[in-house]
Order: structure tokens, then sequence, then C-alpha cells
């Protein structure tokens, strides 16, 4: 039985069958200059302004643990 381990906001949770770097990568502001308008990605920067990166993800099958490092001041560039 799966089991939400984030809230992501926008209706979206993240459970620990589907959680990957690539599922934290909203989070991170450099995703979004590197991603948005190459990839499918959506930008979101107008309403998530704060950065983050995924320093450990770790699954042994049991459990899920990560986590993430606030960066200060953040990355965000704002689109254009």
């Amino acid at each position: 039985m799966p089991v939400a381990k984030i809230s992501v906001g926008l209706g979206r949770s993240l459970t620990q069958e589907d959680c990957s770097t690539r599922k934290f990568c909203f989070l991170d502001q450099s995703e979004y200059v590197r991603q948005v308008g190459v990839t499918s990605m959506s930008d979101f920067r107008y309403i998530f302004q704060a950065d983050f990166t995924a320093t450990h993800l770790a699954d042994d099958g049991e459990s899920f643990s990560f986590v993430i490092r606030a960066v200060k001041p953040s990355r965000m560039i704002k689109p254009v």
C-alpha cells in the first residue's frame, strides 16, 4: 500500500514508490532554468520561489528517507 511521504502542492503527493531525484527537481530553482521550454516541466516560479537541493535519497525497500538542503539566497530567476 503506497504511503504519501510529502505533500508538494497542487494536489500532488509523492509516494515511496515514485520518489527519485527527478521527482524532487521541482524544489530546485536551477532545474527550472535548465528545463522550462526544453522539457515538459511546468513553470511554477510565479508560485514557488524557495530553493532546495536533494542531498540524500535512500530507499531500502522498507523505508524511504530523504534530506533536502535550503539554498540561500534562492537561485530563482524570474521568468521573462
